[in-house]
């Protein structure tokens, strides 16, 4: 299974920095995840939630304030000054770095709140000037943000994400293939071996969040899953070295 990094090394790093992302590729783990919002002057920045409030020591709607005033945001504030000042990284600075390593994204646009205008064509435009297309598999809660993205790339891998709410048979195999998503997001909670091969029979992925412990790991590796989001990317290697080795 491929492990992906959620929101960087957030397990023990300020979730959705630089630094996050930097000490994921020094695990060796293969992908990083991160979310995207747009700011007031259109620019496309990364992190989780639609304010500051829960992860800096700012508060504000990200729509509503301009990059260069989230830029004063501390998004390391929560460690109490283990770590150095950590800006609210732009996507542009994000692919810039990511470029010049071998590591996969899974971009999640989060449009399932507030409905950033054009902020699809706004990643691609990013996307394209670094050459990453190939690299990146593009999710969102949001469907419709999905198949605006396919409207301006048709290239692009889309991944279906899921709350847990919808149920375990939400959104699979046949409703991938219709639109055109190359790959299934559930919960952990939500996958059986029924809808993974299900998925697996037409040619889509199943990539599983968040998981931090070992049994559930095990689980889905056993199910076949593709890949796994975990909060702790050093321990999920060492988990997938014990699994593959039958211990």
């Amino acid at each position: 299974m491929k492990i992906f990094a959620h929101r960087g090394y957030s397990g023990l790093f300020p979730e959705n920095t630089m630094l996050a992302y930097k000490e994921a590729e020094k695990t060796g783990c293969e992908a990083i995840e991160l979310d995207c919002h747009l700011t007031k002057d259109g620019e496309v920045v990364v992190i989780h939630d639609e304010t500051l409030k829960r992860t800096t020591d700012k508060d504000g709607a990200i729509g509503y304030m301009t990059a260069a005033e989230l830029r004063e945001a501390n998004a390391a504030s929560l460690y109490e000054g283990r770590y150095p000042f950590q800006p609210i990284p732009t996507f542009d600075e994000y692919c810039e770095w990511v470029a010049q390593t071998e590591m996969f994204t899974n971009v999640e646009i989060k449009t399932d709140l507030v409905p950033y205008p054009k902020i699809e064509e706004k990643i691609w435009s990013i996307v394209e000037r670094h050459g990453l297309g190939e690299r990146m598999l593009f999710s969102c809660f949001n469907h419709v943000s999905l198949l605006n993205l396919k409207k301006i790339a048709p290239q692009a891998r889309l991944g279906a994400l899921v709350w847990e709410e919808a149920g375990a048979r939400a959104f699979l195999a046949d409703y991938c293939k219709e639109y055109g998503f190359s790959a299934w997001h559930p919960s952990a909670s939500m996958v059986t071996k029924e809808n993974v091969d299900e998925c697996h029979s037409v040619g889509v992925e199943v990539n599983v969040w968040t998981v931090n412990d070992f049994t559930t790991f095990t689980r889905l590796h056993e199910m076949g899953c593709d890949g796994v989001f975990t909060d702790y990317p050093e321990a999920a290697l060492v988990w997938r070295e014990r699994v593959n080795n039958g211990k």
